[in-house]
């Protein structure tokens, strides 16, 4: 590929689209604008392959988990930097349905190990479990690392330009793609929830949601693994751990003194006796999905070079790797994207 791919966001999805694009020797250009409230870097970057009441997976979740780990493993050797942290989750069961759910979901081969046993409730416990737990194979992944260095190295090697993209800029002829003085292979738009107002993709089936999370500090520190009901409790090292997050339909990523309140009181469902605490920072962000359930990774029906890679959802860093190695091969060798975009290539 003799022309550049640009990249539009260099948030999650865009990040690591420019380096598996640059791992296949394509020539890249990312234009971000650097905004601090990215919903990458409010998030807790927990890689929990199941999430919410039914214990929901992409299917099947053992061959996710391992190919995400895969590819974290290789963004850590990229550069240079520790972003992978095994780490089990204590999933409190919060009724007898979520627990006949654990059962269903545990008979399932695809599941492999990272599924544990119902434990029943310890008194010697810090977990507050009247009805028991679960343990969960997880890892937890600094993303706000994973962004910065990436930033660095893109800044090193000329490839990064920090403005928002004026859509005007842009254009698409029979032979290919321009913006500004560059000849362009390919756009692939990866604005996280900025995606909804592109022109070329605001009628789509956007879902976007808005969280507050808290990094908290405690002077008698915290359980060793993360603990989840609902919202997270997340430990960062030392003396500091991550709650969230809020879940509502603003469009704006602000902090609210209600969502601040909600996590708070949200200790006393994960912990028996809560720590006394102080807020070290208070994040808002707003996360775009499918209301489909699905991410996007598509190309234009009526401009072939521009495409859309984004709409992870709640399970981005799961699924983001391998999603981001895909598009890459598509764009790279011209491999077919999956049919479906849920699948694993």
């Amino acid at each position: 590929m003799s022309r550049k791919v640009l990249i539009v966001g260099q948030g999650l999805a865009g990040s690591l689209l420019a380096h598996e694009l640059d791992l296949r020797g394509v020539d890249l250009l990312v234009i971000d604008p650097g905004r601090a409230e990215t919903a990458t870097r409010v998030a807790a970057g927990l890689l929990n392959p199941f999430t919410g009441p039914r214990f929901q997976s992409p299917e099947p979740p053992q061959a996710w988990f391992a190919s995400a780990v895969r590819g974290w493993r290789r963004m850590e050797q990229r550069l240079s930097a520790r972003l992978l942290q095994d780490m089990k989750v204590s999933r409190l069961i919060r009724d007898a349905s979520e627990l006949e759910r654990l059962r269903q979901r545990r008979a399932d081969p695809g599941n492999g190990t990272l599924l544990g046993e119902w434990l029943p409730p310890e008194a010697s416990s810090p977990l507050n479990d009247p009805l028991g737990r679960t343990e969960i194979r997880a890892a937890r992944v600094d993303l706000p690392l994973f962004l910065d260095r990436t930033r660095d190295w893109l800044h090193e090697h000329g490839r990064l330009v920090y403005e928002e993209l004026d859509y005007a800029d842009l254009a698409f002829t029979a032979h290919g793609a321009g913006w500004k003085h560059h000849e362009l292979a390919a756009v692939v738009c990866c604005q996280g929830y900025q995606a909804r107002t592109n022109p070329w993709f605001a009628t789509l089936p956007w879902r976007v949601s808005h969280g507050e999370s808290l990094v908290l500090r405690a002077a008698d520190g915290w359980p060793g693994r993360a603990v989840s009901r609902g919202r997270n409790l997340v430990p960062l090292g030392g003396d500091q751990a991550w709650l969230g997050a809020t879940y509502g339909r603003q469009t704006e990523p602000t902090t609210t003194a209600t969502g601040r309140q909600v996590l708070l009181d949200s200790l006393g469902e994960l912990l028996k006796a809560p720590p006394r605490v102080d807020v070290v920072e208070h994040r808002a962000g707003v996360r775009a999905g499918n209301r489909h359930g699905f991410y996007f990774c598509h190309r234009h029906p009526d401009e072939s070079r521009l495409l859309l890679f984004g709409g992870l959802g709640s399970r981005g860093t799961l699924i983001a790797p391998a999603c981001a190695s895909t598009l890459a091969a598509h764009l790279a060798d011209g491999r077919p994207l999956p049919a479906c975009p849920g699948q694993l290539a």
